[in-house]
């Protein structure tokens, strides 16, 4: 028997990875796909994950639209598109799949004998009407595959409530379904849009997206909404269900969202009801509702003339058209991802989701930089033990963090091969390298290839995630470096190709020859910002926006300024900026140890000390949080590299990184720090 490891329920509260028998062809419609992510679901025995999406390994010979190697996602409705219901859109409800029930989903013990994906590999049925094509690669993975359930869902809901553009819409439940109601309610134009829930990090998401946060816990919903809204809304969607609760929340109370809809929408208003009602709850709070039937005030939705419409979300009706905002960079749903884990660590990352610790909702991650990792402190390594290094690694990885980023010109060419001897493939995390050119025509094509190769081999790969051009090299034509840097991309040695340090001039001259000549595109920058070194704002950052590359910046700190530890330009006898510091050293001392640099520090230490927040802490929060980027806090992709020079500041700064939003007042003061040093603060670009 072949096997594959897949997470399966064993019972309330309890998951266990363990092998299983891999799937096979059962008809000639169905293709094997082999899982690069997923998420849930549950009865023992059944291995969990209704939302899936990967790359086809085998095909069925009755399959004609799709070939392997292609990428796709699955809607977790499984439909055979033959029946009366699929025939008319409504997937969701497909009589073919599940006999004697009217749809079949993946990984739900009612709903078929459809295994679900949180596993190696995956049957999928139907496979010409059921999957949807992706572009090939690793972008927008955590946006994608967001298309098989909670996008589609959330934006099913507005739909049918009725929504047009410029309405106001009150979304309840600000739960990953919720919160993506609210954001497609965002995109298609409302003019206000309240979320209701209780739960503040909820609220806060909410916010940050543009929408106006109700916390029930601090008075009724409806009285909140009305008088923010000078009255009723438009419309209204439920994305709680049968297990909304009361006021306090200890409480179930069914029929209490719907009652609020009623009340909180004008006459002639709709509701949408996206939210999951069964037939039968065992655990409801009364006898009625354990039937699965509701009190509802039908008087009082008559007498308003409200429409109504309920049910699970047609997947396939939306799913193409949202993958195309995702493409054109109009939609980023992946703010609502919390961690990223590989399927060994989803026996935690579920205990930790239901009890919540460490933020987990759904999750993400954050590239991790090496530069200060080696062999040879001479050459700038801060950690030079490579048990510590691995130890470093397991934390990264138990806290869902899996990309690394390195260069061939880090440690004195010793930190790529070193990174493999730590371990990294072994560990799952992907990596990113950079070729710099030390010299003039570095990036020449008889001297690139080579580079990349030798890189490549120190790394122990075949291909990287991430090649960045690390600097320009001006002494070779741009179309030059970037037609040979195409070839490599098609010789699988980089899946997506990055710019570091340059102009925003030159960034919109590289997109344009890659555009004129069919070359792969960047897609991804890395750039010096943080809160005393805001240069990038005013140029690049749109530029970046206007070609839709993605922001990952370096320096968070300012080279460690954000520590605390210096307050003047008296030279310390030891670190970065002491007269022994590495030529790494010596180049933050002139970037960041100036007096305009201590004079900022001066105007943010009080405020964040008034406040009980390290500056540490500040700095990174500042840059997650309310800096320009487009983090997937707010529903962006961009990424903050955290530089590692022990395990404990490790711990600190990936700690700080997951916390909320400055108070004002600290914000405050760091534009006032900005403003003092941004006369002579170093440029984005070499």
């Amino acid at each position: 028997m072949s096997s594959m490891r897949a997470v399966n329920y064993q019972g309330p509260f309890q998951v266990k990875v363990e092998d299983v028998e891999r799937p096979k062809l059962e008809h000639p419609d169905d293709v094997i796909v082999k899982v690069t992510t997923g998420r849930t679901a549950a009865q023992a025995g059944i291995t969990f994950g209704h939302e899936n999406m990967g790359i086809v390994d085998e095909l069925g010979e009755g399959v004609t639209l799709l070939n392997k190697g292609d990428r796709v996602v699955m809607p977790f409705n499984v439909a055979d598109g033959r029946c009366r219901n699929c025939e008319s859109g409504k997937t969701a409800f497909c009589t073919g799949v599940n006999p004697g029930f009217a749809g079949g989903a993946y990984g739900y013990v009612a709903m078929g004998p459809y295994r679900g994906g949180q596993a190696q590999y995956i049957r999928v049925p139907y496979a010409d009407f059921n999957a949807l094509k992706l572009p090939a690669g690793k972008e927008h993975e955590a946006d994608f595959i967001l298309l098989a359930d909670i996008f589609p869902t959330g934006w099913h809901g507005v739909e049918i409530s009725g929504f047009q553009a410029g309405e106001s819409i009150a979304v309840f439940g600000a739960g990953p379904v919720g919160l993506m109601a609210a954001y497609s309610a965002v995109l298609r134009g409302a003019s206000r849009v309240y979320v209701v829930d209780r739960v503040p990090e909820r609220l806060q998401t909410a916010e940050k997206i543009g929408c106006i946060a109700i916390d029930f816990s601090k008075g009724d919903a409806v009285d909140q909404i009305i008088k923010a809204n000078d009255g009723m809304v438009d419309r209204s969607v439920d994305a709680v269900g049968y297990q909304a609760v009361t006021t306090s929340g200890d409480k179930e109370q069914p029929n209490i969202v719907l009652e609020n809809m009623i009340k909180v929408t004008r006459a002639c208003g709709g509701l949408g009801i996206p939210g999951l009602y069964v037939p039968s709850d065992p655990g409801a709070p009364d006898e009625s509702s354990s039937k699965g039937m509701i009190s509802l005030s039908f008087g009082k939705l008559f007498e308003k003339g409200l429409s109504l419409k309920t049910g699970q979300c047609n997947v396939k009706a939306y799913n193409r058209q949202l993958r195309d905002l995702i493409i054109s960079g109009r939609a980023k749903p992946s703010f609502v991802v919390s961690h990223e884990i590989g399927l060994e660590d989803a026996e935690v990352a579920y205990e930790k989701f239901d009890k919540r610790i460490d933020g987990y909702t759904k999750v993400l991650i954050h590239p991790n930089g090496t530069m200060t990792i080696g062999p040879d402190a001479d050459k700038g390594a801060r950690i030079t033990d490579l048990e510590q290094y691995k130890k470093c690694l397991d934390y990264l990885s138990a806290k869902g963090y899996k990309e690394l980023d390195t260069a061939a010109v880090y440690v004195g060419g010793k930190q790529e091969e070193w990174t493999k001897d730590a371990g990294f493939k072994e560990r799952g995390f992907s990596i990113a390298s950079k070729i710099m050119p030390v010299t003039p025509g570095d990036h020449a094509p008889d001297k690139i290839v080579p580079a990349w190769d030798a890189s490549l081999k120190k790394l122990g790969l075949d291909g990287t995630d991430i090649f960045y051009l690390h600097a320009p090299d001006r002494a070779t034509s741009f179309e030059k470096t970037l037609e040979v840097v195409d070839q490599m991309y098609k010789d699988g040695k980089f899946k997506r190709l990055g710019l570091s340090n340059y102009a925003s001039w030159e960034v919109a001259e590289i997109v344009g020859i890659c555009e004129r000549r069919d070359f792969v595109q960047p897609t991804v920058y890395q750039g010096m910002y943080n809160a005393i070194t805001r240069a990038l704002e005013s140029e690049l950052e749109p530029c970046l926006r206007k070609f839709g590359i993605s922001l990952v910046i370096y320096n968070p700190l300012a080279a460690g300024l954000f520590s605390g530890k210096y307050t003047s330009l008296d030279k310390p006898t030891e670190g970065r900026f002491s007269d022994k510091a590495s030529a790494m050293g010596k180049m933050y001392t002139e970037r960041y140890f100036k007096q305009s640099t201590m004079d900022a520090l001066a105007i943010v230490e009080p405020v964040a000390r008034k406040h009980d927040i390290p500056l540490i802490e500040v700095g990174l929060r500042w840059c997650i949080h309310h800096s320009k980027l487009q983090t997937p806090a707010k529903g962006g992709n961009d990424g903050v590299i955290l530089g590692i020079s022990s395990y404990a500041q490790l711990e600190q700064n990936i700690d700080a990184c997951e916390k909320g939003p400055l108070p004002d007042e600290v914000v405050e003061s760091l534009d006032k720090a900005w403003e003092r040093t941004r006369g002579d603060a170093p440029t984005y670009w070499r």
